[in-house]
């Protein structure tokens, strides 16, 4: 879970962190958001008045075993609204097809 800057309590893990190389630093967030998004896959697709309209794709990641889409649903703004999403929790998955970022 990502919390914000203004509740991290530990304010010397935070600097140790900025003085590490950005690839290294994208190469730990890579790994805790594999293992986040790989307990999801097991769970079944929610129910279709509770999937997602998308408007729009921004990111993609693939799991070992399906791709998961961080999405801007429609009627939202701004990224603070995005939201990562698996295709079958989508209630037009063309958008996912078509590449729309």
């Amino acid at each position: 879970m990502w919390v914000a800057r203004e509740q991290l309590q530990a304010a010397e893990l935070l600097s140790e962190w900025k003085k590490l190389p950005a690839r290294e630093r994208k190469r730990l967030s890579d790994i805790v958001l594999s293992k986040e998004l790989g307990t999801l896959d097991p769970t079944p697709a929610l129910p279709m008045h509770e999937r997602i309209l998308v408007d729009r794709v921004v990111d993609t990641r693939a799991t070992r075993t399906e791709t998961h889409y961080l999405v801007l649903p429609q009627g939202a703004a701004g990224p603070h609204n995005y939201v990562w999403v698996r295709a079958r929790d989508v209630a037009n998955p063309d958008v996912l097809d078509s590449g729309s970022k």
